[in-house]
């Protein structure tokens, strides 16, 4: 009875911990944790977050220069799945919805109105994530890849927000281009793999991502030059095709109250391929991003309510696809416009504001998870041996330096043994429920050998 009790509060325990990241798999919200949902769990979220931000910038209207300010909401939201594929691999799969939209300032909205956007599903997303725990629950380290393609363009052009018509910044027909984000999606396909390590910091847990990430863009269009009575002077057609490699770090911090989950998380992308300096020793080829966090929880159900700062800064040089330096009377190559393409999946708000859904349950009848420790029951010294089952179906399984270990088996009576060299071997019986969580530590007691007997 007492094994079935701590069963079910292990599972409600480990149900209320090992919620969904935005990548699908466990983990806090940008931030991936190393330790999988389990075997046989799954986890379902539902993530939106609207980032806010003021652009000042310099039109020309009606001939007169003046100083304006567009405001640019960022919209994306994650449908997100993860299912347990044993003890120490999860499937994560993610489907992006964004929405893009932006909010033009005074005398600019009276020639190309208000609201400017666009919306779609962008890229579908699947990782793998495997771990090993070599230090009895205290720490844990996993590799996790992924792969990225894209379900939708925004329309017949990818490099401008195509909503009602195609609307430019300042006047009608024009071309979007100096905007975070000013598409739907600009690629084909993308992929790239994560080194995470969690450490058990009891009761907080700390979490930091290591990756590299290939994005690929493609932009097809028509280029335009203007004079001062908005007439085309001259054009030119761009085909290029932008890859982008980028280095990736992430790292996380929560510390559980009650039901009640508080974390923080950073996250850096440094873009290896783009050098951007306006000559001011100032580069624009790095995010930086921070977001506090809470989670409520419940049973395997959660709310997650987030906010989001941006520490670096943007400049829309750096994202108009080479067309300030065509409209200025230049012809931009290949490379250059490719240096001033938008950075793959948009540059980070200045804020935003997130809430998430999400929940993890078990499927009908996943194994049983048991570990624990094989040790010196007098002096505590972890003990490297061996646990083996009374099924022919559950494998025998070594401890670690440690002396701890891990195994899964179906629901029903099982008994283990434990032993080691010199010990005298110990067993214990336990009646496993589906899902159930189970700790059995072996203390061994050592043989003693004062003598030798012959005969």
């Amino acid at each position: 009875m007492k094994y079935r009790l701590m069963a079910v509060v292990l599972v409600l325990a480990g149900a209320a911990s090992a919620l969904p990241s935005w990548w699908g798999t466990r983990g806090l919200n940008r931030v991936v944790d190393a330790r999988t949902v389990g075997a046989g769990r799954y986890n379902v979220g539902l993530f939106a977050n609207l980032g806010l931000s003021g652009d000042e910038r310099t039109a020309v209207i009606g001939n007169e220069e003046m100083e304006i300010t567009n405001t640019e909401y960022d919209g994306t939201g994650y449908i997100v799945a993860g299912f347990g594929l044993g003890r120490a691999a999860e499937l994560g799969l993610r489907v992006n919805y964004i929405v893009n939209q932006m909010k033009r300032d005074g005398d600019s909205a009276e020639i190309s109105g208000d609201w400017e956007g666009d919306d779609g599903f962008s890229e579908a997303t699947a990782s793998l994530k495997w771990n090993i725990n070599p230090n009895a629950n205290s720490v844990w380290f996993g590799i996790m890849p992924w792969a990225s393609f894209a379900l939708y363009d925004g329309g017949n052009s990818s490099y401008v927000v195509n909503g009602d018509g195609w609307d430019g910044i300042w006047l009608n027909d024009e071309g979007i281009f100096e905007l975070r984000r000013p598409m739907i999606s600009a690629g084909s396909f993308s992929y790239g793999a994560n080194l995470l390590t969690t450490f058990n910091l009891d009761p907080a847990a700390l979490h930091v991502n290591l990756g590299y990430h290939k994005f690929n863009q493609s932009f097809e269009y028509t280029d335009l030059r203007y004079n001062a009575a908005h007439e085309v002077t001259a054009t030119q057609d761009v085909d290029i095709e932008v890859e982008d490699a980028v280095l990736y770090t992430g790292a996380g911090i929560e510390y559980p109250v009650g039901t009640t989950t508080l974390f923080a998380e950073v996250e850096w992308r440094h873009f290896m391929d783009r050098n951007y300096d306006n000559g001011d020793g100032e580069d624009y080829d790095d995010i930086i991003q921070v977001a506090p966090g809470v989670r409520f929880n419940n049973d395997g159900l959660a709310i997650d309510v987030t906010g989001s700062f941006a520490l670096t800064d943007f400049s829309p040089e750096w994202s108009d696809l080479g067309h300030g330096i065509f409209q200025s009377g230049g012809t931009p190559t290949e490379q250059e416009r490719a240096d001033r393409s938008p950075f793959p999946q948009g540059y980070a708000p200045k804020m935003g504001l997130g809430i998430g859904l999400s929940y993890t349950g078990t499927f009908r009848n996943p194994p049983a998870e048991i570990g624990g420790r094989v040790y010196d029951s007098e002096t505590g010294e972890a003990l490297y041996g061996t646990v083996t089952a009374s099924r022919d179906d559950v494998e025998p399984v070594n401890t670690t330096q440690e002396g701890s270990y891990a195994m899964e088996a179906s629901r029903g009576e099982i008994t283990l043994t434990g032993s080691a060299e010199g010990y005298l071997p110990s067993s214990e019986t336990v009646d496993l429920a589906s899902g159930g969580t189970y700790t059995v530590d072996f203390p061994l007691t050592r043989i003693e050998t004062s003598g030798v007997v012959t005969g």
